[in-house]
C-alpha cells in the first residue's frame, strides 16, 4: 500500500499536506492522506480528477509510466 516513506523515496514532494510528483508538462500525480486512507489525484493544467480506484504503489507506478514514459523509481 501507499505510505509516506515510499512517496518520499520515489520523489514525491510535500506541498500543503499533499504529496505531488511532476510527470509531464503541467501534469502531476498527487497523493493525500484523508481520514486514514490515501487518495490519488491526477492534475493536468490546473484541472484535477480523483482516481479512487488507485490504492497500491504498483498502480501509481503504472500511472506514472503511462504519463511520463519513465519508470517511477526511488532516489
Amino acid at each position: 500500500m501507499i505510505d509516506y516513506k515510499w512517496l518520499v523515496e520515489t520523489g514525491f514532494v510535500l506541498n500543503n499536506d499533499v504529496y505531488e510528483k511532476w510527470c509531464a508538462k503541467r501534469t502531476f500525480i498527487t497523493a493525500e492522506y484523508i481520514d486514514g486512507e490515501w487518495y490519488v489525484w491526477l492534475e493536468i493544467t490546473g484541472s484535477t480528477v480523483g482516481l479512487s480506484h488507485i490504492k497500491s504503489k504498483e498502480q501509481v507506478c503504472d500511472l506514472y509510466f503511462a504519463l511520463s514514459g519513465q519508470q517511477l523509481v526511488g532516489s
